[in-house]
């Protein structure tokens, strides 16, 4: 049995810039403890590898904090084999980050755009892979690719990639060709969201997600892969389970405010909705509130955010349709309720841009009307 970390996208020191400098700075810390937590769990399920599958750096910027850092954590774990695919964030190139940095033995880094191999026949294990040289890179990295045989008993890819995209600039891999290639699991990276287990051929292979979210398109818990190869009676098999390392998570909750009709009753029934999330202590949530509905006065974002900072939440989204019922216009004859009723299938529309200029000419047209400047 041959047992093994799937990790990929750490991203360290990614600026976080549209954060306070100290908030930047803690985002950076959290990053960091992310790694640490997946190498704790590495070593407490009897991991020999730990596959780094690209963009362990956000850029070719990286503090000598970082690296020393890095350097120590791989060093406090002797015993596990560390192995680095770089990819289109942390390429190896003259400016890269790992030129700079003074790792342990235990580390093992692509370097080229060829496909090599670290073979280590104490875990049984074959580790095929790949360096970004650049930040694109436009070759099929497994096109007429074939594993050298009997070296060891598994084989995998650590990579960084694009599957089924054949024009991407990031060493993209068809599924035919993990088919052919006859790996027992190919570790990939690139796509944060991860992905669902898969198979091409006899080759399992997966996405396995970012280790922390840095921002709203990277929700939910972020972590890796625990990969176990192995022989049953019938021939090899390959476990997976996820491991989740992020402390830090960024979740968007949804909230009808149809029935409620001030910004308290708003903020009150957030946070009911919220209370789920505060229950759990061990992890922070960062949370943009998303208000939907049907409303007759559009709520103060800004009041709102400010009233549930405390409780986690960082943006409040208005996407409701406000209707403007207060104004009485539904029923009224007069040209300003012929102006509403024309403006109402937009204000209703599926499209959030539509309903956005919907408001605004609808605000614009009533003050018109009524002989008024419309305040700033």
């Amino acid at each position: 049995m041959t047992r093994f970390l799937h990790i990929a996208d750490l991203h360290l020191d990614s600026r976080f810039s549209g954060l306070s400098p100290s908030e930047s700075a803690a985002r950076r810390s959290s990053q960091r403890q992310a790694f640490s937590r997946a190498l704790e769990f590495a070593e407490k399920n009897g991991c020999g590898a730990v596959l780094i599958c690209g963009d362990l750096f956000d850029s070719e910027f990286c503090t000598e904090n970082t690296l020393t850092f890095l350097s120590g954590e791989f060093s406090r774990y002797p015993k596990i084999k560390f192995v680095i695919s770089p990819g289109n964030h942390d390429p190896y190139s003259s400016d890269s980050p790992y030129l700079a940095a003074d790792f342990p033995d235990n580390v093992f880094i692509f370097k080229d755009k060829k496909i090599g191999a670290f073979v280590f026949p104490d875990l049984n294990l074959t580790v095929y892979g790949y360096a970004f040289t650049s930040p694109a890179y436009y070759e099929m990295p497994l096109e007429d690719f074939r594993p050298d045989e009997n070296q060891t008993e598994f084989t995998v890819l650590c990579a960084h990639t694009e599957t089924d995209a054949p024009f991407s600039p990031y060493a993209p891999i068809t599924k035919s060709q993990l088919a052919a290639s006859g790996f027992d699991y190919a570790a990939l990276g690139h796509i944060h969201a991860g992905s669902e287990i898969s198979r091409a051929g006899q080759t399992v292979f997966a996405y396995c997600g970012c280790a922390e979210g840095r921002d709203f398109s990277e929700c939910g818990e972020k972590g890796g892969l625990l990969v176990t190869l192995s022989h049953d009676g019938s021939g090899k098999t390959v476990q997976t389970e996820k491991a989740v390392f992020s402390e830090r998570i960024y979740t968007v909750i949804d909230l009808d405010i149809s029935s409620l009709s001030s910004d308290e009753e708003i903020a009150n029934a957030a946070v009911t909705a919220i209370s789920p999330y505060r229950s759990d202590s061990a992890k922070k949530y960062i949370i943009r509130l998303k208000l939907r509905g049907t409303v007759s006065n559009e709520p103060e974002s800004a009041k709102l955010t400010e009233l549930l900072s405390d409780y986690g939440v960082v943006e409040v989204v208005d996407d409701t349709v406000c209707l403007y019922n207060y104004l009485g216009l539904e029923n009224d004859y007069s040209v300003r309720g012929q102006f509403y009723r024309q403006m109402l299938p937009h204000l209703m529309s599926e499209d959030k841009q539509e309903r956005k200029i919907a408001k605004n000419a609808l605000k614009y047209g009533l003050y018109a009307l009524a002989g008024k400047e419309l305040e700033n």
